[in-house]
């Protein structure tokens, strides 16, 4: 599974003080952990947030070499994604003791990307 128009996968590393070593945080687990950390408590409610951001960059996910098209189908691959992700890797994080070197960094470029847009005048956001 891959987003589509994506540039490189860029996973994010963060060191973790349990392993003394980096830990890689792809995008996808980095919008997953700002979900929860907005509230979104279940898998559905994560999709449809990732979904947010992903649509609203012009990207959607591709399913054996195929792009998704219909945006109910990108949700349900995302909310199984999401599933995975909470009963797989999430653990990992926490026990690794990743999580808040992970959502800081988030949260602040969150912040400063919604506080950019509420200074520029529309006509900047489209073309």
């Amino acid at each position: 599974m891959f987003f589509r128009r994506n540039r490189r996968a860029n996973p994010r590393k963060v060191a973790s003080p349990v392993t003394g070593s980096g830990v890689a945080i792809p995008r996808f687990q980095q919008l997953l952990l700002l979900a929860m950390e907005q509230g979104k408590k279940t898998a559905a409610d994560q999709a449809r947030f990732v979904w947010s951001v992903l649509s609203g960059q012009g990207q959607r996910l591709v399913r054996e070499g195929k792009p998704i098209d219909s945006e109910k189908e990108n949700i349900e691959e995302l909310t199984v994604m999401a599933r995975d992700f909470a009963a797989n890797r999430l653990p990992v994080l926490k026990a690794l003791d990743v999580l808040a070197l992970v959502l800081i960094p988030i949260q602040v470029a969150a912040r400063s990307l919604s506080e950019l847009a509420d200074l520029l005048p529309l006509s900047c956001l489209c073309p």
